[in-house]
C-alpha cells in the first residue's frame, strides 16, 4: 500500500508510505472580489495570487516539524521520523475552505483589512495587500516581521488560535507562526497528529 489517506473537514491528510511522509492539502474555492472603483482581477492576478500563497504556505510549514512514528507497525519500524509537508489546492467545487480574497486599491497594506479565519462557516479572509511582509507587534511588546498568510493558514487547523493576545499561554513566545512569528511549534500540529492517529493501526504519532 502505497497511500494511507484520511479526509478530514478541513484538509486531506496522505500518509506516503513507500516516501516515509506525511503530506497535508486543503482544497481551496477561491472567491475573488474587488473594492469599488477597483479593476477586476484577470486571471493572471488570480493565477499569480494563489502561487504566491501556495509558495509562501509551502515555506513557512512544510518540513518545520518532523514527526516521531512508534508502536509494532511497520511503518512505524521503518520510519521512526517522519516529514510532513502542506499545500493548498485551487478548486472549484469539492472545497474545504472557502477562500474569500478582495482585491484592494493601490497602495494598500496588509492592516486595511485585518485577514482572518472563520471556522464555523470554513471561510478565509484575505486580500490583494497579504502578500506582504509588515511590521507588528504582541501583547508583550515583542516586534516582528510578519507575514499574514501563513498565520492565518494556520487557523485551519481545529483549534489552533491567536498567541499574540495578552489571553493566550504564549502570548510570550514571539517567534511563533500563531504569534508573531515566523516558527512553527509542535503544538500547533496536534489536531493533524490527532488525525495520524486513527490511520495506522499499532503505530503512534507525536511531535
Amino acid at each position: 500500500m502505497a497511500h494511507i489517506v484520511r479526509e478530514a473537514s478541513w484538509g486531506v491528510i496522505d500518509i506516503v508510505v513507500h516516501e516515509g511522509r506525511v503530506f497535508v492539502q486543503e482544497r481551496w474555492k477561491y472567491i475573488f472580489t474587488e473594492d469599488p472603483g477597483v479593476a477586476a482581477w484577470t486571471l493572471a492576478e488570480k493565477r499569480r495570487f494563489h502561487n504566491a500563497v501556495d509558495k509562501q504556505i509551502w515555506a513557512a510549514w512544510s518540513n518545520r516539524v518532523r514527526l516521531t512514528a512508534t508502536g509494532t507497525a511497520r511503518f512505524a519500524r521503518d520510519n521512526p521520523r517522519v516529514p510532513v509537508n502542506f499545500d493548498v489546492r485551487w478548486v472549484t467545487r469539492g472545497e474545504h475552505w472557502t477562500v474569500n480574497v478582495r482585491k484592494l486599491p493601490a497602495g494598500s497594506t496588509p492592516t486595511t483589512f485585518i485577514s482572518n479565519v472563520d471556522r464555523p462557516l470554513m471561510h478565509v479572509n484575505l486580500d490583494s495587500a497579504d502578500l506582504d511582509a509588515y511590521d507588528v507587534s504582541n501583547s508583550a511588546g515583542a516586534s516582528r516581521r510578519f507575514r499574514a498568510v501563513p498565520h492565518e493558514f494556520g487557523h485551519t487547523f481545529p483549534g489552533v488560535d491567536d498567541e499574540y493576545v495578552a489571553t493566550s499561554p504564549h502570548a510570550g513566545d514571539a517567534d511563533s507562526i500563531m504569534n508573531i512569528g515566523r516558527e512553527v511549534r509542535a503544538r500547533h500540529l496536534q489536531p493533524l497528529i490527532d488525525e495520524l492517529n486513527r490511520m495506522v493501526p499499532n503505530c503512534t504519532f507525536s511531535a
